[in-house]
């Protein structure tokens, strides 16, 4: 526990000083004299610290392999602790440990063993037992007490050993992240030219002055940086304009940053706009809680990340109430921090999990329902940990994407699935918690489901999701037996 929390603040250190790196970027693009070979060293420094976050992990990872079964050693250790405790003093000791140590030493595994693997032991046995040896009946239960001991303090290494293994995790990607921090950084590009003329005489016919513009050019696209004011005090233009110019100038559909300035002021500000995805997605969740609960035990998110993914998630917390919606909602805050800051998905879904087992001691367990669109190319991916089916609706079909693994929080490795399909102009996905497909009655949950998607003529994700979930109760008559959430993502071309 101590080398997660050492470890912890280690790395919430970094970020903040990784966030103010970016600070830093955004500034030196403010300023006219730059220097490559000062921006390569500042590139080196960055990868050089990532190589030391790997090296971490590997060092971490390397003391992280776990004993399954008790071992020589280990037995060994018993048997002095026993020694000690029965043999002591003993007549028969030196008989017992001396000429007879070989034999003395295979009876001791015999019955390590039978406690390994729970035999009882009847009378007779007890008896040979102590025809065998004198102190019998005291020799057992000093070895069935000091091997469950060492049992549970293998256990509890065992925990510890979990809990270095996600810090082995976090570190690894976070070297990750720093290394494609570094290159965003350093790879910026001052326009320069015709194209910042071009862009400098659009925006000011159309009442803007810029101030500088930087570039950088990804395998997504276009990121363009710019310093820009209105030309007149007091007025105001919103970014979508500068967004269209600036598209018409650098020959690419351009839009301004979702998390940044959507206006324009008088003061230079300096805004990121973006190559604008192929596809957009527009969502909708309707949902309800079990009878007789106050909230729900199921918590959702939908939101879009820096590289044109849009995701999707539902989690299920355990049982219903406060105490599910309070698990259920740390699974979906802890996803939302990691993936929005960067985290690859089986990263983020280890580090919920070793959190969540740390938080309850196993003592709580929620599913995990994920879909990350990529809204460039249409790919989609799921991945699901206990979750209930998800549907994907086509023109003329609907196809669902059923899972067979445990929820988190239960085993010591996580238990998850991941499946990849390509989107068309038009589809739905439909995301649904276990109450929803536990309401229809009889066998054929997900038939139902499926006729249903096929025959409404609905388009609007929300209205979908409010209709389907209303369906549903109108099958269990009105009476939701347990917390019951929809999720539907439209996906369509721009």
């Amino acid at each position: 526990m101590g080398d997660f929390i050492i470890i912890a603040l280690l790395v919430s250190s970094f970020w903040l000083l990784l966030e103010l790196l970016r600070t830093a970027g955004i500034e030196k693009m403010k300023r006219e004299e730059i220097s490559l070979p000062a921006g390569e060293l500042g590139k080196e420094e960055l990868l050089r610290c990532a190589d030391s976050f790997e090296q971490l992990s590997g060092i971490y990872r390397r003391i992280s392999e776990e004993k399954e079964e008790t071992q020589d050693q280990d037995l060994q250790e018993i048997l002095y602790e026993v020694q000690d405790r029965v043999c002591r003093g003993c007549s028969s000791a030196q008989q017992c440990w001396g000429a007879d140590r070989e034999r003395s030493w295979k009876r001791f595994c015999k019955i390590a063993e039978n406690i390994r693997l729970g035999r009882e032991w009847n009378t007779g046995r007890r008896q040979a037992l102590q025809d065998i040896c004198v102190r019998g009946m005291e020799f057992l239960e000093a070895v069935q007490e000091s091997y469950e001991r060492a049992r549970l303090n293998q256990m509890w290494r065992n925990r510890l050993l979990e809990n270095r293994r996600a810090v082995a995790d976090q570190l690894s990607e976070t070297a990750r992240i720093i290394k494609r921090a570094a290159v965003h950084i350093y790879d910026v590009k001052r326009v320069e030219g015709n194209l910042r003329q071009m862009a400098d005489v659009r925006l000011r016919m159309n009442g803007m002055v810029l101030k500088d513009i930087w570039c950088v050019n990804q395998q997504k696209g276009l990121q363009l940086y710019v310093t820009i004011r209105t030309a007149r005090k007091g007025r105001c233009i919103r970014a979508k304009e500068a967004a269209g110019i600036l598209s018409e100038v650098f020959c690419c559909r351009l839009m301004p940053d979702q998390q940044g300035r959507s206006v324009i002021r008088h003061e230079y500000s300096t805004l990121l706009f973006l190559t604008e995805p192929v596809y957009r997605m527009s969502g909708g969740v309707a949902r309800t809680a079990k009878d007789g609960e106050v909230v729900s035990g199921d918590n959702f998110a939908l939101f879009a990340r820096e590289n044109g993914q849009m995701i999707m998630s539902i989690s299920d917390g355990m049982g219903s109430g406060i105490r599910a919606s309070r698990e259920s909602e740390t699974v979906i805050e802890l996803l939302e921090q990691f993936l929005g800051s960067g985290f690859d998905k089986e990263a983020a879904i280890k580090l919920i999990h070793a959190s969540l087992l740390l938080q309850t001691g196993g003592q709580a367990s929620a599913t995990v329902d994920l879909c990350m669109t990529d809204l460039y190319t249409g790919e989609c991916e799921f991945l699901k940990i206990g979750a209930s089916t998800t549907f994907v609706k086509r023109n003329g079909w609907v196809e669902s994407i059923a899972s067979t693994s445990m929820p988190m929080g239960i085993l010591r490795e996580v238990d998850y699935e991941c499946t990849k399909k390509k989107l068309e102009s038009g589809d739905y996905i439909v995301m649904v918690s276990d109450g929803v497909m536990d309401a229809i009655p009889g066998k054929d949950a997900e038939e139902i489901v499926k006729d249903y998607l096929l025959e409404t003529k609905i388009e609007n994700a929300r209205e979908l999701a409010k209709s389907l979930l209303q369906y549903v109760l109108n099958l269990g008559e009105n009476q939701a037996q347990d917390d019951m959430t929809v999720l539907v993502g439209g996906f369509w071309k721009q």
